[in-house]
């Protein structure tokens, strides 16, 4: 408690105007659920089809589904936690948005007044975060293990994309006025904790041994 006190009369400093013109989100909520939670998915599963094809194994099928799903359902795991983690500090520190004066100062929409009180961490910026977090340490676990020269184009263009998308969001999130940078930074920071796990088991020592395969192109 002494901790979140602390932090509210930090941020109090921190933020001189709190009266910035409310804007719509450029990224909005579905489109961000959409992207972070929807495209891990095709990742994984074109990702899965690629690795299982170029090796060798019995009941590939079987272990591909299993594979797929279990690497998906840690992501959705990790992404829980991160949602659950992100609310709790959002009523925690309570902080004000940059445009919350601009909203709220005549308004009586409860909603929009409560809302404007979790400015910390940036929600959208965890997500953004964590996906391209994710794809990273997955994808270069599976190059890394396989020497694919498609994955490998496929990971350059996947991370260029993703990461130029993650971009756009956080620094959205600030022109738009809904979060300050510290709001942002702080998202970017409860993602890596909260997918550290999934990302350990991503590694390419690991990529044959979960899933009961041989590289066709081990020596």
């Amino acid at each position: 408690l002494h901790f979140f006190n602390a932090w509210r009369h930090f941020c109090s400093f921190q933020v001189p105007n709190l009266s910035n013109p409310f804007r719509p989100n450029t990224v909005s909520t579905v489109h961000l659920l959409i992207v972070s939670l929807a495209s891990p998915f095709f990742v994984i599963v074109m990702c899965e089809a690629i690795v299982f094809m170029s090796s060798e194994g019995t009941n590939k099928l079987r272990k591909f589904f299993h594979s797929a799903t279990s690497i998906y359902l840690e992501y959705l795991a990790s992404y829980t936690v991160t949602t659950f983690a992100m609310e709790a500090m959002k009523c925690a520190f309570a902080r004000l948005r940059p445009h919350y004066l601009s909203a709220n100062c005549t308004g009586t929409d409860m909603h929009r007044i409560r809302v404007g009180r979790q400015s910390f961490p940036s929600g959208h910026s965890a997500a953004a975060a964590l996906l391209f977090t994710f794809l990273y340490f997955y994808l270069k676990g599976l190059t890394d293990a396989t020497g694919s020269k498609l994955l490998r184009v496929i990971r350059a263009v996947l991370l260029s994309v993703v990461g130029m998308w993650a971009a756009l969001v956080m620094t959205t999130r600030v022109t738009d006025h809904w979060h300050h940078p510290s709001d942002v930074l702080g998202g970017i920071l409860l993602a890596a904790a909260c997918i550290y796990i999934p990302v350990r088991r991503t590694h390419s020592s690991l990529v044959f041994k979960k899933r009961m395969l041989n590289n066709a192109h081990s020596a």
